[in-house]
């Protein structure tokens, strides 16, 4: 078996104990494992007494000062002290790596979001791009999540916290002053995402900007072509906002068959529910995310693809051909069904004047639609990862007697929202109201939080607020989540 140097960067190596007992403990073969530290202070370390004995350099960028700890290992992973690790995850990393090898110029790079312990789902995301900043740099972040998926996926963008390759790659690190992407570019390595999620973490850091060399214009020109991620023009395509070069935008995945009948028996349990809760979303062309239509339809495919969601969905005449092939229950959105205002309104507000507008398309959809107990308010990318086309829905999670949403570090999150269907007509009475007040005011639209947040103070007994870590997390509640899976 592959030796493999797993190496951490901590100031103090007291913060890494906890990850390198995990690594160890469940590794397939420990004693092919070599553990490295950069590391200024070495107290409170394990005794790994079933791995190589434990090295340690001064603590530096792990980029750049790993290779002082390498003895001859094939492979190097960079973790991080937030790691967990699942059993046989070494064997397993090399199994991955081997099928790749043969299919890759220089090798395979593997790297990836890993799941957190807060999470949604447990599975590796792509490192995707967010958007340019001011400075024409990237923001990266984590991309539509490998749930489910069948193999690794190649990417563009490397984690600076999680990366499995060959030393080469790491010595080419060592000698080069760009960021990791640049390099694995330049020296044709291939980066996967990592289908498995062999590693979760108790928390993730945001990840930081990066850039490729101002210098290299043919090689920023052929980077632009092969991964759609422009820093000259500043130009992502959806594929680089999601961190998945496909063409629809998902990796390819198949569900297990033990997820398929755990849902077929959560089906059973909801026969005899009298919830009969009608979701509501709208799709517009909106013209500050023309950029963003591929990656939203992409979403909402999602959210149309479940059976046991009704969805009534308000589109216009740009996006209706679309939206049909994905919905069969569509409505042409007409103003009169929005927030009623007095203001002349740009195109920058539109956005913010859809969010206002919910409740009222709520209600437009409960003149149109009878015999529904509850209507449900759901953006249309409000999934940003896969789900089972026939996963059962526990409506009763989120419609009760009062109006629901959920709170996210205090603020609402009103991608979701439920509402009783004879709470609809008060809801908009309120609404309109506060509205009204605050646009006389400032002679604006007014945020849609704040308006949720004075109708929250106002009326409290109203209202069913749930606290959840992150935001579009409220409908996912609905469904089946990664404890309970088999």
């Amino acid at each position: 078996m592959d030796r493999i140097l797993l190496v951490m960067a901590v100031p103090e190596g007291r913060e890494a104990a906890e990850a390198l007992r995990s690594a160890v403990a469940v590794a397939d073969a420990p004693g092919s494992l070599s553990v490295g530290l950069l590391t200024d202070n070495v107290r409170g370390l394990p005794d790994l007494e079933t791995a190589a004995a434990l090295r340690t350099a001064p603590f530096a960028d792990p980029w750049r000062g790993l290779m002082q700890l390498w003895q001859g290992e094939t492979w190097v992973l960079l973790g991080a002290p937030e790691m967990r690790f699942e059993r046989h995850w070494d064997r397993q990393l090399l199994r991955e790596a081997a099928y790749w090898q043969v299919r890759s110029a220089a090798g395979p790079i593997f790297t990836g979001c890993l799941p957190t312990e807060a999470g949604t789902v447990h599975a590796v995301s792509p490192v995707a791009a967010s958007r340019f900043d001011w400075q024409g740099k990237l923001e990266q972040a984590s991309g539509v999540p490998f749930r489910y998926a069948t193999a690794s996926e190649p990417g563009a963008l490397i984690h600076p916290r999680f990366c499995f390759a060959k030393a080469g790659f790491f010595r080419a690190m060592s000698e080069s002053d760009c960021d990791p992407f640049w390099t694995a570019f330049k020296g044709r390595w291939a980066v996967m995402t990592l289908a498995r999620p062999l590693i979760r973490l108790t928390h993730d850091d945001p990840l930081p900007t990066i850039t490729a060399p101002e210098q290299d214009t043919d090689g920023r020109q052929r980077f632009a072509r092969h991964y759609g991620i422009d820093f000259d023009h500043q130009i992502l395509s959806p594929q680089a906002q999601e961190g998945v070069w496909n063409a629809d935008l998902a990796a390819p995945a198949r569900i297990p068959l033990k997820v398929r009948l755990q849902e077929s028996l959560r089906s059973l349990d909801n026969v005899g529910s009298k919830l009969t809760p009608l979701a509501v979303t709208c799709r517009l062309g909106l013209p500050e995310r023309e950029d963003a239509e591929a990656v939203e339809l992409s979403r909402f495919r999602r959210l149309a693809s479940l059976r046991n969601v009704p969805l009534l969905c308000f589109t216009d005449q740009v996006c209706r051909s679309r939206t049909e092939k994905l919905c069969q229950h569509t409505i042409d959105y007409q103003p009169r069904y929005a927030l009623p205002t007095s203001l002349s309104l740009q195109n920058k507000d539109k956005a913010l004047y859809l969010r206002l507008s919910s409740p009222f398309l709520l209600s437009a959809a409960r003149e149109r639609e009878d015999g529904h107990s509850h209507f449900v308010w759901i953006d249309a990318d409000i999934l940003r990862y896969p789900v089972y086309a026939r996963a059962a829905i526990d409506w009763q999670v989120i419609c009760d007697d009062r109006i629901t949403l959920a709170c996210v570090n205090g603020k609402p999150d009103l991608s979701c929202f439920t509402v009783p269907e004879g709470q609809i007509v008060g809801l908009c009475r309120d609404m309109q109201r506060i509205c009204d007040a605050m646009t006389r005011e400032r002679d604006a639209l007014p945020p849609a939080e704040e308006v949720w947040e004075t109708m929250l103070a106002e009326n409290p007994d109203r209202f069913e607020v749930i606290d959840l870590p992150g935001e579009r997390e409220l409908f996912g509640l609905t469904m089946m989540n990664k404890e309970e899976e088999w």
